[in-house]
């Protein structure tokens, strides 16, 4: 986990990429470098913000809470959008959002209103 969390910081971006991945799947010993991976929050690169979103989610509520205020800040900030929606259900999921995201009720299709507002052309449906 130590000669992953020492990529963090190279110069390439996927590399950086790679040592968040790396540190993700190593569970507990990945989660000890939490505070660690969170500063690449501020990367320059939005994949790299992306997977770090990703890595506090994965591990666990407390830690999302600890880098709150920053992921309030991309949700709000961010200019990847991928990196904004993933920032705001990273709170959500967490129960840290005043905002919960909504995803627009579903439409009814035209033919169950007309099934509804015309029962007797359709004497064979239950409604």
């Amino acid at each position: 986990a130590r000669a992953a969390a020492a990529l963090l910081t190279s110069h390439d971006p996927e590399v950086r990429v790679q040592a968040i991945r790396a540190l993700k799947r190593m569970g507990d010993y990945g989660v000890a470098y939490a505070t660690v991976v969170a500063k690449r929050l501020g990367d320059d690169v939005w994949t790299v913000r992306r997977h770090t979103v990703d890595f506090l989610v994965c591990c666990g509520p407390s830690v999302v809470e600890v880098h709150a205020d920053e992921l309030r800040r991309m949700r709000d900030e961010d200019a990847d959008e991928d990196v904004r929606l993933q920032s705001a259900q990273a709170l959500e999921d967490a129960g840290l959002s005043e905002d919960p995201i909504v995803t627009p009720p579903l439409s009814r299709p035209p033919s169950v209103d007309l099934l509804a507002s015309s029962p007797e052309m359709f004497p064979d449906i239950d409604m």
